[in-house]
């Protein structure tokens, strides 16, 4: 009874929709009609598709609407129907778009294979960063889901790897996921992991392959833990289970094995270490503030076990309220200079719960770089900051894309930065004052929100916003 009646509902609101609202907004020439809005549009079509006993779209759905579409597919009396249509790029191919996860290939010496992916432009490989205008090749447009912003390969073989969808941090555009994907052959076949098709892995933060082959992920659950390459999981982190909350951002890995994880996003939590392989974890609190701040970004030191840093969110503001150093190992850390503190405004400004990275140099502990608004490096532990980028522009420095999301090290002097304008690169990360390099030509995950032709045939014109 409840289903027809809400049915009935949804077939008088879709009816008033198309006829009498429509009509009425025509009367007023000086509006859009509503047929015509992008927020309508959306809105029907959240009406026409969500589940009405959960309020909500079920898009894990798609998985089984694609095995379904792909039996239709091969079915020999449908391959002249229309579900062969020929369909032509219109790019743009020289913009990229907001890149979270980057990944450069342990199985290529060179350190020249990177994939990377788009928050909703799915996953993309080039067999050369370092050339001026990288061949990207699409890896497959055909997930279930296109929102990728983790990946990880596992360090003792590096034909395993994997990616997680789904982006948590909810600005406005933020596209929720469907799990995680494995590929065993490098990157060339994907997986779907269906120990994932739960709720508990639809925001995918973080993901981690320790040496002793368990993965780990961080996610809007908790931290949740395999030791049969995601055939099950173990909550082992998250509320009730050892943390005050569940939304886990943050999964690093020092080189003697400890694991670290932060949790919070858009809520108070803290540091967490693990020193047995992610089955226990313990809180750090020595030496970092007890209150007062949010997202947490962490970064190991490759070359030094002890040496780590973390950056804060301020719960208030959403700039950055400030970055401390540990050299022990978390057991303790001290405050080092927040940019923020100093007037660099553009560093964080208020959304760092949105943009927020730090790495360090895999060849210098002391050489740390953070990303917010722009690109900022240290070359003494913290003491004291420059600005290496700015997003406008000005001020004499280089124009590197606003929103820094990714700060990934091929090695001491080759740097990868992902960011809202796709990824960018410096060969010199160690220089004075490194250069970097737009690599996005072809690297085609620009996040569009709408589009539209020339009213003329014969045009190959067409605006779009992103």
């Amino acid at each position: 009874m409840r289903l027809l009646i809400q049915t009935v509902i949804f077939t008088l609101a879709i009816s008033l929709f198309l006829d009498g609202s429509s009509v009425k907004e025509s009367s007023k020439p000086h509006k859009v009609p509503k047929k015509d809005r992008i927020d309508a549009a959306m809105s029907q079509e959240f009406m026409m598709t969500m589940d009405y006993a959960t309020g909500i779209v079920p898009r894990r759905n798609l998985i089984e609407s694609k095995a379904s579409l792909k039996s239709i597919e091969q079915n020999p009396q449908n391959r002249n129907s229309s579900l062969n249509l020929s369909w032509n790029e219109r790019g743009p191919n020289n913009v990229g778009g907001r890149t979270r996860a980057i990944l450069v290939d342990k199985s290529d010496p060179s350190g020249k294979t990177v994939f990377a992916a788009g928050v909703s432009g799915g996953l993309w490989k080039t067999n050369d960063i370092t050339a001026s205008d990288p061949a990207w090749q699409n890896v497959n447009d055909f997930f279930g889901s296109l929102s990728i912003c983790a990946l990880t390969q596992d360090p003792t073989n590096p034909h395993v790897m994997y990616f997680g969808t789904g982006e948590g941090y909810f600005e406005d555009n933020a596209v929720p996921g469907m799990g995680i994907w494995k590929s065993s052959d490098a990157g060339n076949n994907w997986t779907y992991l269906s120990s994932t098709s739960s709720s508990s892995f639809e925001y995918i933060q973080r993901l981690l392959v320790t040496d002793n082959g368990t993965l780990l992920v961080s996610t809007f659950d908790g931290i949740h833990r395999s030791t049969n390459d995601g055939l099950s999981w173990t909550k082992v982190l998250g509320t009730n289970q050892g943390s005050f909350s569940n939304k886990a951002n943050d999964l690093e890995m020092s080189s003697n094995g400890d694991l670290f994880a932060s949790i919070g996003i858009f809520e108070s939590d803290g540091i967490y270490r693990s020193t047995d392989d992610g089955v226990t974890w313990s809180k750090l609190s020595t030496g970092l503030p007890g209150a007062g701040y949010n997202r947490i970004e962490i970064a190991t030191a490759p070359n030094d076990e002890n040496r780590l840093y973390a950056l804060f969110e301020d719960a208030l503001t959403s700039a950055c309220m400030g970055i401390y150093k540990s050299m022990n190992g978390g057991d303790t850390w001290t405050a080092i200079a927040n940019p923020a503190a100093l007037g660099m405004t553009n560093f964080a400004r208020t959304q760092a719960w949105y943009n927020l990275s730090v790495a360090v140099n895999p060849a210098n502990k002391d050489q740390v770089y953070i990303g917010g608004i722009d690109v900022l490096r240290t070359i003494n532990g913290g003491a004291s900051w420059t600005q290496l980028t700015q997003w406008s522009g000005s001020g004499g420095m280089q124009y590197v894309h606003a929103d820094q999301h990714a700060l990934c090290f091929i090695d001491g002097n080759k740097l990868l930065v992902g960011n809202d304008g796709g990824i960018y690169y410096t060969p010199n990360a160690m220089g004075s004052m490194p250069q970097f390099y737009p690599k996005n030509k072809g690297y085609n995950v620009t996040q569009f929100y709408a589009v539209t032709a020339h009213p003329a045939s014969g045009y190959n014109v067409y605006i779009a916003g992103a």
